[in-house]
């Protein structure tokens, strides 16, 4: 999937990383699953496994980050650590 602005790309892989932890939180690990390998293999989502990794240390850690805007930049700082070398589209 191509997105016209970056701003768009983010948005959309968080809006994705949002679905699948509500499938988790909801303990539908099936609909996660489907929801992480559609988007990722068949809409090109390829952030999100890094976006995956990173929002445990929220889930982890609500006594450091109380709020999602307290973590937030935290995750959009994912972003910049990704070697897009490595990424395989």
């Amino acid at each position: 999937m191509w997105y016209r602005s970056w701003l768009t790309c983010v948005t959309e892989h968080i809006v994705r990383l949002g679905e699948i932890r509500i499938a988790l939180a909801m303990n539908d690990t099936l609909t996660a699953n489907q929801i992480r390998t559609e988007n990722i293999e068949q809409n090109k989502f390829i952030y999100l496994p890094y976006l995956e990794d990173k929002i445990v240390e929220y889930e982890n850690n609500r006594d450091k980050y109380p709020s999602f805007a307290d973590f937030f930049p935290e995750l959009i700082n994912t972003f910049s650590e990704i070697d897009t070398n490595n990424i395989k589209l």
